[in-house]
This record gives structure tokens, sequence and C-alpha cells, in this order.
């Protein structure tokens, strides 16, 4: 019998003021990602200029499960 896999615990959320640094994660949408390199304001996803990688799906912990968005990609006002 095997074990139900279960999503990694969320990092803090993403934010679009912080650095991000080589190595660093970031929550955004249910997902952890990494940055690959320096990084400011550049929304986590597999398009842009490719700083993150994804790192899966997320759930709990500082990020909240969605990384703080608000459901969009827009900033909460």
């Amino acid at each position: 019998m095997t074990g139900t896999a279960s999503a990694a615990t969320c990092a803090a959320g993403w934010s679009p003021t912080a650095v991000y640094t080589g190595g660093t994660t970031a929550s955004h949408g249910g997902r952890n990602w990494q940055a690959k390199w320096w990084t400011q304001g550049e929304t986590p996803s597999t398009t842009g200029s490719g700083v993150w990688a994804d790192q899966g799906s997320c759930t709990g912990g500082s990020g909240g499960g969605d990384g703080g968005t608000t459901g969009c990609d827009h900033p909460a006002w």
C-alpha cells in the first residue's frame, strides 16, 4: 500500500516590492516558486523573463495557500 502524496507547505507569500535572489522561494497562486537570479516586481509564473522556477503546489503555511493573492494578478488596493 502506498501513501497519499501531499502538497508542500507554502513559503512566505510573494510581494512585488520584495527583492528575491537566486534560490529564494515565495508562494503565489497556491504554488511555491524559486528565483533563479535577482528579481523584483516580476510575478512568479512560467512566462516573462524565466526568472521563476515552479516548485509545485503548496498549502497552508505563511503563504496561506494562495501566495497572498486576491484571486487575480493585480495589487490589492
